[in-house]
């Protein structure tokens, strides 16, 4: 059972200057609370970088118009350079549960017995279990925290449910359960085509295992595709020919790029090819 079931430091904060914050429900044993206890919640800076965790991943904070994601670097990402989520596992899904009931706040998974991509422990805390094809589609539930599983075996992993979730129908064994973890853990340079949902731009420059914020939401300084001439109020997408930037959408619906639209032009830069973007809300919608 996850250990910080009476834990009262998350949810929606407002302080007195106007600025927001959420903080996602974590669990002690995967992080310690006491580790940003006593900030000045109001004056925090986004564009400073730690190795040290400082918030729970996906701590979200607004300003008036932007917004803000606490995310874990699992690379090299340059400063105004477009983030992507890690390539979901697919030896995570499609897993069969032990039967459970409705109301239940953890299930067990039935590990497959072949395959060498094993669960770390707890590496899908904050993150999503649904079922999808087989059994009783279309449901999803937010993880706290769940075991390690070798599914070289035949074994079992608990996973359990952060507070105020319950299974809304019952499990079993014929459910297809798939694992997503929480978008800004172990983010990436967005490669070029992007292989992930996009989850924001970097403030600051990140490396592999530091902690930082991606601008999500509101008006962010982007590297532009050099390829595509930008104007003002114009839609643009994730770039296929330069790692992290972002191109004028063409309208085309053939083209799979065209997709994904994840801000529109607020102001044309010059010969640094970055311009100010206003996003539509990376991993928040």
């Amino acid at each position: 059972m996850p250990a910080n079931r009476g834990n009262t430091r998350f949810g929606q904060f407002r302080f007195r200057n106007g600025v927001e914050m959420y903080i996602p429900w974590v669990d002690e044993a995967v992080f310690s609370l006491t580790q940003y206890g006593g900030r000045d919640w109001s004056d925090i800076d986004v564009h400073d970088v730690s190795s040290t965790q400082r918030f729970p991943i996906g701590t979200v904070l607004r300003k008036g118009t932007r917004w803000w994601a606490y995310a874990e670097s699992g690379g090299t990402i340059a400063a105004a350079r477009l983030a992507q989520g890690e390539v979901p596992a697919a030896a995570h899904d499609a897993l069969p549960p032990v039967a459970a009931s409705a109301g239940a706040t953890s299930f067990t998974i039935t590990l497959p017995g072949s395959g060498s991509d094993d669960f770390v422990a707890n590496e899908y805390a904050g993150g999503i279990v649904y079922a999808q094809v087989n059994g009783t589609p279309g449901y999803a539930y937010e993880i706290a925290t769940h075991e390690a599983g070798d599914i070289s075996t035949s074994g079992t992993m608990e996973v359990f449910l952060v507070p105020g979730e319950n299974l809304a129908v019952a499990l079993s064994a014929s459910d297809d359960m798939a694992f997503v973890k929480n978008p800004w853990k172990e983010v990436i340079i967005m490669p070029s085509p992007q292989t992930a949902r996009i989850v924001g731009v970097a403030m600051a420059a990140l490396t592999d295992g530091d902690y930082g914020w991606l601008g999500v939401k509101g008006p962010h300084p982007i590297l532009m595709d050099g390829s595509t001439a930008v104007l003002a109020g114009h839609a643009v997408r994730p770039s296929e020919d330069d790692d992290g930037a972002v191109a004028t959408f063409e309208g085309d619906a053939a083209a799979l790029s065209d997709m994904g639209i994840v801000g529109q032009v607020a102001d044309v830069g010059g010969d640094a090819g970055i311009s100010l973007i206003d996003l539509n809300g990376l991993g928040l919608v």
